[in-house]
Protein backbone atom coordinates (compact mmCIF):
# COMPACT_ATOMS: atom_id res chain seq x y z
CA UNK A 1 0.00 0.00 0.00
CA UNK A 2 3.07 2.71 0.67
CA UNK A 3 3.39 2.28 -3.40
CA UNK A 4 -0.24 3.54 -3.85
CA UNK A 5 1.00 7.31 -2.11
CA UNK A 6 3.66 7.34 -5.22
CA UNK A 7 1.04 6.18 -7.84
CA UNK A 8 -1.42 8.56 -7.01
CA UNK A 9 1.47 11.17 -7.60
CA UNK A 10 1.05 10.72 -10.76
CA UNK A 11 -1.38 12.76 -12.96
CA UNK A 12 -2.74 9.13 -14.17
CA UNK A 13 -2.40 6.02 -13.24
CA UNK A 14 -3.45 2.48 -12.77
CA UNK A 15 -3.31 -0.45 -10.89
CA UNK A 16 -3.87 -3.83 -13.30
CA UNK A 17 -5.01 -7.11 -11.06
CA UNK A 18 -4.80 -10.45 -13.01
CA UNK A 19 -7.72 -12.67 -10.82
CA UNK A 20 -9.32 -15.67 -12.51
CA UNK A 21 -13.12 -16.85 -13.14
CA UNK A 22 -12.38 -19.28 -10.11
CA UNK A 23 -12.35 -16.19 -7.90
CA UNK A 24 -15.92 -16.12 -9.09
CA UNK A 25 -16.88 -19.92 -8.49
CA UNK A 26 -14.45 -22.20 -7.45
CA UNK A 27 -12.76 -25.10 -9.20
CA UNK A 28 -12.92 -27.26 -5.98
CA UNK A 29 -9.47 -29.93 -6.85
CA UNK A 30 -7.83 -26.22 -6.11
CA UNK A 31 -9.15 -24.88 -3.21
CA UNK A 32 -5.94 -22.40 -2.35
CA UNK A 33 -5.90 -20.90 -5.75
CA UNK A 34 -9.65 -20.34 -6.18
CA UNK A 35 -9.17 -18.97 -2.67
CA UNK A 36 -6.46 -16.73 -3.54
CA UNK A 37 -8.15 -15.25 -6.56
CA UNK A 38 -11.35 -14.90 -4.78
CA UNK A 39 -9.30 -12.55 -2.33
CA UNK A 40 -7.63 -10.47 -5.21
CA UNK A 41 -11.10 -10.08 -6.74
CA UNK A 42 -12.37 -8.88 -3.48
CA UNK A 43 -8.72 -6.99 -2.45
CA UNK A 44 -9.38 -5.27 -6.19
CA UNK A 45 -13.48 -4.01 -5.50
CA UNK A 46 -12.14 -2.72 -2.28
CA UNK A 47 -9.28 -1.15 -3.68
CA UNK A 48 -11.05 0.59 -6.52
CA UNK A 49 -13.79 2.35 -3.79
CA UNK A 50 -10.89 3.81 -1.88
CA UNK A 51 -9.18 4.85 -4.62
CA UNK A 52 -12.18 6.62 -6.16
CA UNK A 53 -11.41 9.81 -5.92
CA UNK A 54 -7.81 9.83 -6.75
CA UNK A 55 -5.80 9.77 -10.21
CA UNK A 56 -5.61 6.04 -9.65
CA UNK A 57 -7.83 3.17 -11.43
CA UNK A 58 -8.26 -0.08 -10.65
CA UNK A 59 -8.61 -2.54 -13.19
CA UNK A 60 -9.14 -6.43 -12.69
CA UNK A 61 -8.72 -8.27 -15.19
CA UNK A 62 -11.01 -12.31 -14.68
CA UNK A 63 -9.89 -14.53 -17.83
CA UNK A 64 -10.89 -18.28 -17.89
CA UNK A 65 -8.38 -20.83 -17.86
CA UNK A 66 -5.70 -19.54 -20.78
CA UNK A 67 -3.69 -22.07 -22.68
CA UNK A 68 -0.09 -22.35 -21.36
CA UNK A 69 2.45 -24.34 -20.43
CA UNK A 70 1.79 -23.99 -16.75
CA UNK A 71 -1.97 -24.77 -17.14
CA UNK A 72 -0.85 -27.51 -20.63
CA UNK A 73 1.04 -29.20 -17.55
CA UNK A 74 -1.60 -29.33 -15.15
CA UNK A 75 -4.27 -30.27 -17.53
CA UNK A 76 -2.17 -33.32 -18.40
CA UNK A 77 -2.28 -34.59 -14.89
CA UNK A 78 -5.79 -34.21 -14.42
CA UNK A 79 -6.15 -35.72 -17.98
CA UNK A 80 -8.07 -33.18 -18.85
CA UNK A 81 -8.46 -32.54 -22.74
CA UNK A 82 -10.02 -28.80 -23.29
CA UNK A 83 -7.60 -26.41 -23.74
CA UNK A 84 -8.14 -22.50 -22.17
CA UNK A 85 -7.89 -19.18 -24.54
CA UNK A 86 -5.07 -17.68 -25.93
CA UNK A 87 -2.66 -15.57 -23.53
CA UNK A 88 -3.06 -13.51 -26.81
CA UNK A 89 -6.52 -13.45 -26.69
CA UNK A 90 -6.84 -12.66 -23.45
CA UNK A 91 -4.27 -9.08 -23.55
CA UNK A 92 -6.05 -8.18 -26.62
CA UNK A 93 -8.97 -7.96 -24.79
CA UNK A 94 -7.36 -6.73 -21.72
CA UNK A 95 -5.76 -3.80 -23.17
CA UNK A 96 -9.26 -2.83 -25.68
CA UNK A 97 -11.02 -3.14 -22.07
CA UNK A 98 -8.69 -0.59 -19.93
CA UNK A 99 -8.77 1.86 -23.01
CA UNK A 100 -12.21 1.99 -22.82
CA UNK A 101 -12.10 2.15 -18.96
CA UNK A 102 -14.01 -0.79 -17.99
CA UNK A 103 -12.58 -1.39 -14.89
CA UNK A 104 -14.04 -4.91 -14.07
CA UNK A 105 -12.91 -7.31 -16.99
CA UNK A 106 -14.07 -10.83 -17.43
CA UNK A 107 -13.01 -12.49 -20.62
CA UNK A 108 -14.51 -14.89 -22.76
CA UNK A 109 -16.96 -17.74 -20.57
CA UNK A 110 -16.20 -15.80 -17.38
CA UNK A 111 -18.96 -13.29 -18.64
CA UNK A 112 -21.82 -16.18 -18.47
CA UNK A 113 -20.38 -17.08 -15.23
CA UNK A 114 -19.80 -13.92 -13.55
CA UNK A 115 -23.51 -13.37 -14.30
CA UNK A 116 -25.11 -17.04 -13.99
CA UNK A 117 -23.47 -17.61 -10.86
CA UNK A 118 -25.10 -14.52 -9.26
CA UNK A 119 -28.79 -16.34 -10.80
CA UNK A 120 -27.82 -19.65 -9.59
CA UNK A 121 -24.97 -20.00 -7.78
CA UNK A 122 -25.38 -23.87 -6.53
CA UNK A 123 -26.19 -24.94 -10.74
CA UNK A 124 -22.65 -23.28 -11.80
CA UNK A 125 -20.58 -24.48 -8.92
CA UNK A 126 -21.81 -27.91 -10.33
CA UNK A 127 -20.96 -26.91 -14.04
CA UNK A 128 -17.57 -25.51 -13.10
CA UNK A 129 -16.81 -28.93 -11.34
CA UNK A 130 -18.44 -31.57 -12.95
CA UNK A 131 -15.82 -33.59 -13.92
CA UNK A 132 -14.21 -32.98 -10.52
CA UNK A 133 -12.34 -36.03 -8.70
CA UNK A 134 -13.52 -34.98 -5.76
CA UNK A 135 -16.76 -36.22 -4.36
CA UNK A 136 -18.87 -34.27 -1.91
CA UNK A 137 -19.07 -35.35 1.76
Amino acid sequence: MHCLRHINEAKESAVVNVSSGLGIVPLVIVPIYSATKAALHSFSISLRKQLANTSVKVFEILPPIVDTDLDRGARDKRGQKDKGISAETVAIESVKAIANDKLEIPIGIVKVLRIGSRINPKLFLKIINKNSPVKEL
